[in-house]
């Protein structure tokens, strides 16, 4: 059951309480469009312990798959289109992913989906925050909230989380 035509593809919860424990998550179905070309996916952290990032690019039917991460950021599997910060391990800490939309599109990807895993601990420790920003405005510290273009804070008993997914093609 939709209201109309502009619905019929986007799911939409039946409850957006925030009085229940868990992951804060943006409600299921939300579309934020993305303005620029060039993003930081990021993950940030204070008084957790090794948390991980990675992106997992696929084309339409999945076919084609590949994933960007902490162990393979060295190998720039994806040449400058997209990169990663490598392991910021500690108390305190960051990790990012910066790529180019029209790139990844070009090398015939569809979909980026957005994960955030607890090395050695569940989600559920400290204050650990995930988002995007539009990389172009970037001036000032990666995780200044002018930048954030959307910020998921994100806590759980849970070791990986999905934070989010990104339409190439459609932005």
């Amino acid at each position: 059951i939709y209201i109309s035509e502009d619905f019929k593809k986007i799911a939409l919860p039946l409850n957006t309480s925030a009085t229940g424990s868990g992951l804060d998550v943006v409600p299921s179905g939300s579309r934020i469009p993305i303005k620029g070309d060039y993003i930081r996916t990021f993950c940030y952290w204070s008084n957790a312990f090794d948390i991980d990032t990675s992106v997992m690019f696929t084309d339409e039917d999945l076919t084609k798959r590949e994933a960007l991460y902490w162990g393979s950021y060295s190998l720039k599997p994806f040449g400058s289109s997209a990169l990663h910060s490598g392991d910021v391990r500690g108390r305190e800490g960051a990790e990012y992913i910066d790529f180019r939309l029209s790139e990844l599109r070009e090398k015939g990807y569809k979909h980026a989906y957005y994960y955030v895993n607890g090395y050695n601990s569940t989600l559920n420790e400290g204050q650990i925050y995930c988002g995007y920003q539009d990389k172009d405005d970037l001036n000032t510290v990666a995780w200044d909230s002018k930048n954030i273009a959307m910020k998921i804070h994100v806590h759980g008993d849970s070791r990986s989380y999905l934070g989010f997914a990104i339409d190439l093609e459609a932005n």
